[in-house]
């Protein structure tokens, strides 16, 4: 009986054409999978009242009647905590009854043992606000979630190790997991469904089918789990493919697919059939429910493409036909959020792939906005949802009596900046340098005990020979991820102040990608730049941008390492001497110190009415500078969401009253930085601006956003060279390069 199941189960994946793959090498790794998912962990004969399994039937049971899970993607840490209700009355409202979450590790862990759960990342509070709505919730707490974010949720810290082999059964890696799940796994055991919570199901891992396979680290997460008191009902998901499906699934855990409108996605129904005869030749009785754990709904944006759209037709098509087919789904994403901070990763999709990083916004083309508006989804999905709504389900989730209020939104003007400082010669822009003999990669830097940096900038300074140097190339040979090379000539001292110039711009490791930041901005795409060292020797800097690290992509380029990766040589010989390295997380209190301590420098101011004057040189050669100017709210002005426009600027970040709400650059197809209420007060707002590539003297008058928007006299793509201020708008806004359209196949 065992043989001709093997036998059926070889045939059907030999048989595939849609991937035409031998997708289980050797029938010997077959003998395990017969007694793979054994019924009885899943089972309602199992399970007591207020309780969720299985009912043997091919469905989900809920308190022993079937159920079917309706449910959407929020991450509680892309949201402000004071906006969680909102967002998860939204997700009821559509008729959902469930909200799924991942749980970030590198953000609750950010070093060794120092664990966070407080405000944006109080993830108890998150899910008993979904409790207090009625919803039902699924968490993901990784240890890897992928979900665009630095190192796939990850923490750095772990590449500190020499040998560490990330989502694997590497004791470095176990041993760290381990020590995060006995962190986490205690406070959501009292949250589950049979204890009188709302959490019905966890995750283990994330896809793990595409970098697998690994099954003594799936077993080892399956055994953390339940030793910390996870009763529920455990869960895996996985692309659509029999290899993956086999890699990804593990013993007493549910096997779930992700599947949307993609042209290289299986389609829904075809996905959900392979689904089927998976669990048909790999489970007992061959019933299960089928689950899509992410049915994506829309999708993410890199910074340089097009600004992506999933039609709301495809997307209400692919939940009507899970629908149909009888398949429980979560919609991913229903609300994206925004990746404060530094938080975005980064996709290499293999060996000579391009790197390309995500930008701040993480709107996802989602049926409510990044600010918490509904989209044009919104309306077709609840439609439909409530159609296929059974009697069952209405008297247990009734709709809201009033859908929620948008949050208001509301533009403030033009914030004209007051002041500049420069980085590069400011002593207060830099902190206490670590000196070494060879430059260090940012993960092995000497910093909070046990994790190295983690995110931001990383400078490095060394000086050139005394002697005259005419012409030779100097190179970077290896680097992660955008590096800007300045050659001070005025002196070699700590902190000259003299003339310094950009050598030239370095992205990644070339390639296509490289190629379009030469285009665009001036940058080799090579390595090598040429400079000139005058008799008396010269300062070199190479400043190096962390713009995330590879989120999903192959293990050899997940164990990615930022900054000065190799030798520096000038002449083709390695450059001699020390360097002096200054990290730049930019967090809180180091912002707090530029503005109080910052080398400033005041602006000429601009007269009601007077025309705008060019902004002055403020940084020659292109060097970085920091931008400063308030916002003041007097007492009975509304407080509302609003979003700072950065057309005319060409790359930085910049920081509300402290916090860092992301990057902009001027590749686009983000124009508009989120900044919700909950960062602005009365009276004086702060906001800094950090401009990587300096600015120059303005060649033409310039008109500012609010004229080109109203007056619809410019062309915002060519307006603006050296603004002096940003504005602050009532509505997000892209790019106007060709949009990503994904129509229903």
């Amino acid at each position: 009986m065992l043989r001709g199941v093997h036998i059926q189960l070889l045939a059907w994946l030999f048989a595939s054409s849609v991937f035409n793959v031998v997708a289980f090498a050797v029938a010997s790794e077959i003998d395990d999978v017969q007694n793979a998912y054994p019924q009885n962990a899943l089972s309602l004969e199992a399970v007591y009242q207020n309780s969720f399994g299985t009912d043997g039937k091919g469905n989900f049971a809920l308190d022993g009647k079937p159920h079917r899970i309706l449910s959407g993607s929020i991450h509680y840490w892309r949201i402000p905590h004071a906006y969680w209700e909102h967002r998860l009355s939204m997700l009821r409202d559509v008729g959902l009854n469930t909200v799924e979450t991942y749980v970030p590790w590198f953000l609750h862990e950010r070093f060794p043992g120092n664990f966070s759960f407080q405000g944006d990342l109080d993830v108890e509070k998150f899910v008993g606000v979904a409790h207090s709505l009625g919803l039902l919730v699924i968490l993901r707490p990784g240890p890897y979630i992928c979900s665009e974010v630095d190192l796939g949720g990850l923490p750095s810290w772990l590449l500190r190790e020499d040998g560490m082999r990330l989502r694997s059964s590497h004791q470095g890696f176990l041993a760290a997991t381990n020590l995060y799940l006995a962190e986490l796994l205690p406070r959501m055991a009292p949250l589950q469904y049979d204890r009188g919570g709302p959490i019905i199901a966890m995750q283990l891992e994330n896809e793990f089918g595409k970098f697998g396979p690994d099954p003594k680290y799936m077993r080892h997460l399956h055994d953390a789990f339940r030793a910390h008191d996870i009763t529920c009902m455990l869960m895996t998901c996985d692309f659509g493919t029999p290899q993956e499906l086999d890699r990804g699934s593990e013993k007493g855990a549910l096997p779930t697919v992700n599947f949307g409108p993609q042209a290289w996605s299986p389609a829904p129904a075809k996905a959900l059939a392979l689904l089927r005869k998976f669990l048909r030749l790999t489970r007992k009785d061959g019933q299960a429910p089928l689950m899509v754990m992410e049915m994506w709904a829309g999708w993410f944006d890199y910074w340089g493409e097009g600004h992506a759209r999933v039609e709301t037709e495809a997307v209400v098509g692919m939940m009507e036909e899970a629908l149909e087919e009888g398949a429980s789904f979560n919609l991913y994403m229903f609300h994206g959020g925004t990746n404060f901070g530094f938080t975005a990763g980064a996709h290499m999709m293999g060996p000579g792939k391009d790197y390309t990083s995500f930008t701040t916004s993480y709107d996802y083309d989602a049926a409510v906005m990044e600010d918490g508006r509904p989209s044009a989804k919104f309306l077709p999905m609840q439609r439909l949802l409530r159609s296929y709504h059974s009697e069952e389900h209405k008297a247990r989730w009734p709709p809201l009596k009033e859908a929620p209020t948008p949050p208001p939104r509301r533009g403030y003007g033009r914030i004209v900046f007051t002041h500049w400082s420069p980085l590069l010669t400011c002593p207060a822009a830099l902190p206490d340098p670590i000196r070494r003999g060879d430059p260090l990669p940012m993960e092995r830097l000497p910093l909070h005990p046990g994790s190295g940096q983690r995110q931001g900038f990383l400078l490095y300074r060394t000086n050139l020979t005394s002697e005259r140097i005419a012409g030779k190339f100097l190179e970077l040979t290896r680097m992660a991820d955008r590096a800007q090379v300045f050659v001070s000539y005025a002196s070699a001292t700590a902190n000259a102040s003299g003339e310094v110039r950009l050598a030239g711009k370095v992205m990644h490791r070339g390639g296509a990608d490289s190629n379009l930041v030469s285009r665009q901005m001036g940058a080799a795409p090579s390595r090598k730049m040429r400079v000139t060292v005058p008799q008396g020797g010269a300062r070199l800097d190479i400043l190096v941008e962390n713009l995330g690290r590879v989120t999903l992509g192959p293990a050899e380029q997940m164990h990615e390492l930022k900054g000065l990766l190799g030798p520096v040589t000038l002449g083709g010989s390695k450059l001699p001497g020390d360097w002096d390295m200054y990290p730049l997380e930019m967090e809180e209190e180091y912002v707090a110190q530029v503005i109080a301590e910052g080398c400033w420098r005041k602006l000429p101011s601009l007269d009601a009415g007077a025309p705008s004057p060019s902004m002055p040189a403020l940084s020659p050669g292109g060097s970085p500078v920091f931008l400063y100017g308030t916002l003041h709210l007097s007492a009975g002005t509304p407080i509302a969401d609003t979003f700072l426009d950065t057309t005319g600027w060409r790359k930085g970040v910049v920081f509300i009253n402290g916090f860092n709400i992301g990057r902009y650059w001027e590749r686009g197809p983000q124009r508009r930085l989120y900044v919700p209420a909950t960062l602005l007060k009365e009276g004086a707002n702060h906001i800094l601006l950090f401009e990587q590539e300096g600015i120059t003297p303005s060649p033409k008058p310039l008109k500012s956003p609010v004229e080109c928007e109203e007056l619809g006299k410019c062309d915002a793509d060519a307006m603006f060279d050296g603004p002096r201020w940003v504005h602050l708008f009532g509505k997000p806004q892209f790019s106007k390069t060709p949009q990503m359209s994904i129509p229903y196949m």
